[in-house]
């Protein structure tokens, strides 16, 4: 028992570390004229500040839609609200980068924030502790420990699987913020309503942050993320044995207006290359893709089947966005 609770109070240590680094971020909008015209907040998420370019700090969070004449607060560690702008976000993935002016914050937050370094969600185990806070059960400012569940769980976006890592610690479908192992390293991103439907909830889950670090990096230096926007499967040698199927990454669907569409790729075809490099992986897809910046045309090689069996088919694509 003294192990335990020494074991628990270490990790709320933690926590209350990280606390001082978190971010309300949320929709203001002015009240129809008329009516009291003060700023009322219309939707907010939790998010964390990770980075400091020198002039900003970024905050990592849920992306967030801003209505017409809206604007976006951000409230942190000493219980001011500061002007927030979006450095970049990408709809396909839910996420965004925000950038709060450092010449803005008063004393009292310079004393308090530090950057959160991003760890690896790759190295996280079953069983780990884990730390969840932001608002996690749908308010700001809470906080649950528990264990990582599973670590096998994938969610299916446009052009790539991302890891899910599962707790046991009961959650909200509304919750947002971040996992934190017992170092105070960011591991993962909550974002409840993107893993269940409409008035579903479940244990809190969380995009595993190694799957991550390349789309926050261009959102960071304010680049789109990106996207080509096909949905595939890695194509197994059980596969390619039992239907033949040629080696590469399966395109199962093509997301509508998306690049792909754009370039002629269906659904059936295996891509095998792309602009140069073998891919035999949907994640080798995703990392060639990552390679690139949006408006490159690049060459995309790969299979389609025809009377005769598979052929040879080339496209020309331009790379684009989710914003």
């Amino acid at each position: 028992m003294d192990d335990y609770e020494e074991l628990n109070q270490a990790l709320v240590t933690v926590a209350n570390t990280v606390n001082r680094s978190m971010a309300e971020i949320s929709v203001q909008v002015s009240q129809p004229e008329g009516q009291d015209q003060a700023l009322v907040d219309e939707d907010s998420v939790a998010g964390v500040i990770f980075e400091d370019n020198g002039v900003e700090l970024l905050v990592a969070a849920k992306s967030l839609a801003v209505p017409e004449g809206g604007s976006l607060q951000a409230r942190l560690v000493d219980g001011n609200s500061y002007s927030v702008s979006v450095k970049r976000q990408d709809t396909n993935l839910g996420i965004a980068v925000y950038a709060i002016a450092k010449n803005t914050l008063s004393e009292n937050a310079w004393n308090q924030i530090q950057t959160v370094a991003l760890g690896s969600s790759g190295s996280v185990s079953k069983g780990d502790p884990v730390i969840a806070i932001g608002s996690p059960f749908g308010y700001y400012g809470g906080m649950g420990i528990g264990v990582v569940s599973s670590t096998r769980e994938t969610v299916s976006r446009a052009d790539g699987d991302y890891s899910l890592l599962c707790t046991d610690i009961g959650g909200s479908t509304s919750g947002t913020g971040i996992l934190l192992n017992t170092d105070g390293q960011i591991i993962g991103l909550i974002d409840q309503e993107r893993f269940y439907g409409d008035g579903e909830s479940g244990p809190v889950a969380a995009y595993g942050i190694s799957d991550l670090k390349d789309a926050l990096e261009f959102l960071s230096n304010g680049q789109a993320v990106p996207y080509i926007g096909i949905q595939g499967v890695t194509v197994t040698e059980e596969l390619t044995d039992s239907q033949g199927i040629p080696a590469g990454v399966y395109v199962q669907e093509v997301s509508a207006d998306s690049p792909a569409m754009a370039a002629g790729i269906q659904s059936g075809d295996v891509i095998a290359e792309v602009d140069g490099t073998s891919v035999t992986t949907l994640s080798g897809y995703n990392n060639a893709l990552m390679q690139q910046e949006t408006g490159n045309e690049i060459r995309i090689r790969g299979q389609r089947q025809g009377t005769g069996g598979y052929v040879d088919i080339t496209f020309r694509v331009t790379v684009g966005s989710k914003e």
